[in-house]
């Protein structure tokens, strides 16, 4: 999914309730978008050290394996 902004936030809020988990996706996708793979990496395994059960991070983090 490329970054679309306010449109994105509100699919990923969609996906969980945790405003910040998805400011961490938003940022991670951001980094994607601009060929920063391993920023993008950094993003998503911090979001995942803060909000560990949250399902939209465990989902974000299984693709990409």
């Amino acid at each position: 999914m490329r970054y679309r902004g306010v449109e994105n936030f509100g699919d990923y809020l969609r996906q969980s309730s945790n405003p910040m988990a998805c400011r961490y996706v938003e940022l991670a996708q951001q980094h994607l978008d601009a060929g920063r793979a391993e920023e993008a990496a950094s993003v998503l395994q911090s979001a995942a050290r803060h909000f560990p059960d949250d399902p939209l991070i465990q989902e974000r983090m299984k693709r990409r394996r």
